[in-house]
């Protein structure tokens, strides 16, 4: 353990002096990113490693080998998207990286395991199970008050719909009692005649 220690403290201390890698000419156009991509280029000066020009990354500026590849506390970061996968990890060993394409459900439930295993999560804040829940009792709030709006909306429609056919139906009984005058009206005429 505190050999692993020691190389932790030589890890940091190359990784101050170690520069920033970017891509060839990524400082000179703000089309092309700062993530490392190697020089392929026939007349590359950076791909050559001449004098005066960006570092390109080589075997040299490795940080030791039992290091690699762990975060600053010491622990492998893996990325985790089901509670067998959390299972199969140490928490001394491990630390866990909850997946970027798991629903809100399923991420409570794995945020709230690895805490109860005492996992350290590296994107997740320590109430982050909290936030998550309340958000969804927000949600249910909204989503019921919506639901209120559209059956009041629906029945406020029923009404106006009905109203219409009775006003139309009034309407019908005044034209047809108009019509019925009008035929009598005819009778009348036509038995004078």
């Amino acid at each position: 353990m505190a050999d692993k220690e020691a190389l932790m403290k030589v890890k940091a201390q190359l990784k101050k002096r170690q520069p920033k890698f970017i891509r060839q000419d990524a400082h000179k156009h703000k089309r092309v990113k700062q993530v490392w991509r190697k020089p392929k280029g026939l007349h590359s000066k950076m791909k050559d490693s001449r004098k005066g020009y960006r570092a390109k990354l080589q075997e040299g500026y490795h940080t030791p080998k039992a290091v690699r590849g762990l975060d600053k506390n010491g622990l492998r970061p893996t990325i985790v998207a089901t509670l067998p996968e959390l299972a199969k990890l140490d928490p001394k060993e491990h630390s866990v990286i909850i997946s970027g394409t798991l629903g809100g459900r399923k991420r409570i439930t794995l945020i709230e395991e690895a805490d109860k295993k005492k996992f350290k999560i590296n994107n997740a804040p320590a109430d982050a199970a909290q936030k998550l829940k309340t958000r969804f009792s927000q949600q249910g709030a909204e989503r019921k008050k919506r639901e209120e709006t559209r059956a009041k909306r629906h029945k406020d429609l029923e009404k106006k719909a009905e109203t219409k056919t009775e006003e139309k139906t009034e309407e019908k009984s005044d034209e047809a009692k108009k019509e019925e005058q009008d035929k009598e009206k005819e009778k009348v005429l036509h038995k004078k005649e």
